[in-house]
């Protein structure tokens, strides 16, 4: 099979992260700084190389040689994004960017040096993970119900984000570690009155003192956040604690941009979980 360019690599490295899920020459257009006609040569070029089909809304999903094809670089390109969004602190999205173009464009053995030298560092520091605050630390082993808000960033105004979640969250304490469990729902957006589209959460990731990290996502759709990333402090509305979160979502076809929010969780109105954990 002939070789693809490094810029159509760079394009089924795209479509392979968003598979199915919309957007397709319109994300490929905004992410690469083209126009929509240009992106939109290079994924008709790829579909007639047989690495991509179309759906009937324009979604683009990769075909089998597509997957055979560019599958062998996607280990790769989840390290060395991880390793530019904790070590170097770049945001998700341009961390993804500059990560595609390097595997693309340097030698294997090149990028296959940088993932090494990163996974050893991130095993040496495995044994300086971060501490709970002493809030989440004393809590009691169990599960609560915590209800909480999606904030713009250092605002108490309400982000649109705030009604894509089903509220309240459940926090998991458990003795060596506590995580947020927050379940993501699609938003009814309406603009100018006219109709409505559904808003639909892409991904998500929360900052800690390293760098972005990816919120784990759960085989029921549902995002972990661990305690460790959750600052907690007294505020006029009592205990809270707060995690800055970066989020991805796509409306109808249209891709939205990352937007950056706080979540505040109100933990003086923790109530316990009747539950069972195995149902997390």
């Amino acid at each position: 099979m002939k070789k693809l360019t490094s810029r159509q690599e760079e394009y089924l490295l795209l479509f392979a992260d968003r598979d199915g899920r919309g957007k397709g020459v319109s994300e490929a257009a905004e992410q690469f700084q083209v126009s929509k006609p240009t992106a939109f040569s290079i994924s008709e070029a790829l579909e007639k190389r047989g690495m991509i089909e179309k759906g009937n809304c324009g979604e683009i999903r990769l075909t089998e040689d597509g997957w055979r094809y560019i599958e062998p670089k996607l280990p790769s390109l989840s390290t060395l994004t991880e390793w530019l969004g904790s070590d170097l602190g770049l945001t998700p999205v341009l961390a993804e960017q500059e990560a595609r173009r390097m595997v693309v464009s340097l030698l294997p053995e090149t990028v296959n040096a940088m993932t090494e030298s990163w996974k050893r560092r991130r095993t040496e520091r495995s044994g300086e993970a971060e501490q709970e605050d002493a809030v989440l630390s004393e809590l009691d082993p169990g599960m609560y119900r915590v209800f909480f808000q999606v904030c713009k960033p250092d605002s108490r105004e309400l982000s649109m984000g705030d009604l894509g979640f089903r509220k309240p969250a459940i926090l998991v304490k458990r003795a060596e570690e506590s995580f947020f469990v927050l379940c993501p729902q699609n938003i009814k957006y309406r603009p100018q009155k006219r109709f409505h589209l559904r808003g639909i959460l892409e991904k998500m990731w929360y900052r800690t003192s390293g760098g972005w990290r990816e919120a784990a996502a759960q085989k029921d759709g549902s995002l972990n956040i661990p305690g460790t990333a959750v600052r907690c402090g007294q505020t006029e509305e009592g205990m809270t604690g707060t995690v800055h979160i970066r989020a991805r979502a796509s409306v109808g076809m249209l891709g939205m941009p990352e937007s950056e929010a706080m979540i505040v969780f109100f933990l003086d109105r923790l109530e316990p979980e009747k539950e069972t954990e195995e149902k997390i």
